[in-house]
């Protein structure tokens, strides 16, 4: 995909979730950035890219990986496809040994918030507009550790509203 692909895709899907959704996002360096630095999962149908996960697994000392942006073609939406990428990145991870993933989301999206409570992931701050979510990959969790609402000794948690 070139970076003048993503933009387009970033721009039409961007405004269909929340009008001025990238206004304060040059989306040019953005796409440049993910392009040249993240790793990209991108998925394919009759020759048109139908979504794409973006994220970095760079961080080996505290070994966090970080998911920079999910997108999914409104025309491909409700198909399971969002769930199939997030899979894909969180099996990369725990194969290298990753022991956590974050992400943020915007506040004002309860789809994507409940799509990753559904996923596993807790909100563990939520300060600004955007919302840092994480989950425990299963490389390291024991079983007791591995529950839908448990959490480790030590860690708090905050609920997401809703």
């Amino acid at each position: 995909m070139t970076t003048t692909e993503l933009i387009h895709m970033m721009q039409v899907e961007g405004e269909r979730f929340k009008p001025g959704f990238w206004h304060d996002v040059d989306l040019k360096d953005y796409a440049s950035k993910l392009l040249n630095r993240a790793e990209i999962r991108f998925h394919y149908s009759e020759g048109n890219c139908q979504g794409f996960i973006a994220y970095y697994c760079n961080d080996k000392e505290s070994r966090c990986g970080y998911i920079s942006l999910v997108l999914v073609a409104h025309t491909a939406q409700g198909t399971g496809l969002a769930g199939e990428l997030l899979e894909h990145v969180i099996d990369a991870m725990e194969r290298r040994k990753f022991t956590r993933v974050r992400l943020q989301v915007d506040h004002d999206n309860p789809r994507a918030i409940n799509f990753y409570k559904r996923h596993g992931f807790e909100l563990v701050d939520a300060r600004n507009d955007m919302w840092t979510m994480e989950r425990k990959l299963s490389s390291t969790m024991g079983k007791a550790e591995n529950t839908p609402h448990g959490t480790s000794v030590g860690e708090q948690r905050l609920q997401v509203p809703g």
